[in-house]
């Protein structure tokens, strides 16, 4: 028999599954130069990917006074698709963090249809005073004459630079749209704790929902949106792996990027997925 410990059905390894041995992720389909399409100020212009030893390098250039110019190159988190090394298990996502004296950079990406989308969580230090905001952007294989696109503006809004981001509409209890499917998590709920937020998950298990606590997640206002609710980030650790969710609204459901990290010997993959939440 195989045990291992689990928060949601979607990690189980079944009682008469093989023990799974852990696989490098083949870095081939991220390496590379990406260009943006978007051309957003205060976004990411272009970033390069490469595989060295093994590990995911990741450098990037931003537009704009908040992250002009060459960020350097830091080591990645990369993620693959599925849970089981084997047929189909492929790289899908990175997070890369880009550390400054006055902002902290999150980079976090996945590839679909041959395009990367790509997030950059810009974080400041505390008591600059200034709103912290994302770009989403998308990016092509920076091939040929191919360049990244003009921005469309020279610096951010103005009431980015003051204030404090307000969670709005993502207050309240979030329901799994396809929870029997997914079998990850049945349902989010975020509530007000002072100038900050506490997100509780309940992982999908065989017997009901998981209660996995609450974490306190950081609020991140749509730069180019801002009638938009705040985006979050918010990471749960469970010992044997860490679960950290990306969660914004879109037309009204929250979309949640998913990226899990295992630290046990299980053989488990460190895997990305989306999940969509509706009231």
């Amino acid at each position: 028999m195989t045990i291992v410990t689990h928060a949601r059905e979607a990690d189980r390894i079944g009682d008469g599954e093989t023990a799974l041995e852990r696989r490098p992720i083949d870095l081939t389909p991220v390496e590379g130069d990406w260009v943006s399409t978007t051309g957003l100020a205060g976004g990411v212009s272009r970033f390069r990917a490469r595989g060295h030893n093994g590990s995911l390098l990741i450098s990037a250039s931003g537009y704009g006074a908040t992250r002009e110019g060459d960020w350097g190159e830091v080591a990645a988190q990369a993620f693959a698709n599925t849970l089981r090394p084997g047929p189909g298990h492929a790289f899908t996502a990175f997070v890369a963090t880009f550390e400054g004296a006055q902002v902290r950079t999150q980079l976090e990406s996945y590839l679909a249809l041959g395009l990367a989308t790509g997030h950059a969580f810009h974080r400041f230090a505390e008591g600059s005073g200034r709103r912290d905001y994302f770009t989403r952007e998308f990016y092509i294989p920076a091939t040929g004459s191919r360049r990244p696109a003009e921005p469309g503006g020279v610096d951010i809004h103005p009431l980015l630079r003051t204030g404090a981001n307000e969670p709005g509409a993502l207050l309240g209890t979030w329901d799994a749209l396809a929870p029997t499917v997914t079998k990850g998590i049945y349902s989010l709920e975020v509530v007000p704790d002072g100038e900050d937020v506490l997100v509780q998950a309940y992982g999908v298990g065989a017997d009901g929902p998981v209660d996995w606590g609450t974490t306190r997640a950081e609020l991140y206002a749509d730069a180019h949106y801002l009638d938009n609710a705040p985006a979050f980030l918010a990471t749960f650790d469970h010992g044997y792996m860490q679960v950290h969710l990306q969660g914004r609204i879109n037309r009204g459901s929250l979309v949640v990027c998913i990226f899990t990290t295992f630290t046990d010997d299980s053989g488990r993959s460190d895997y990305f997925v989306r999940e969509c939440f509706g009231r």
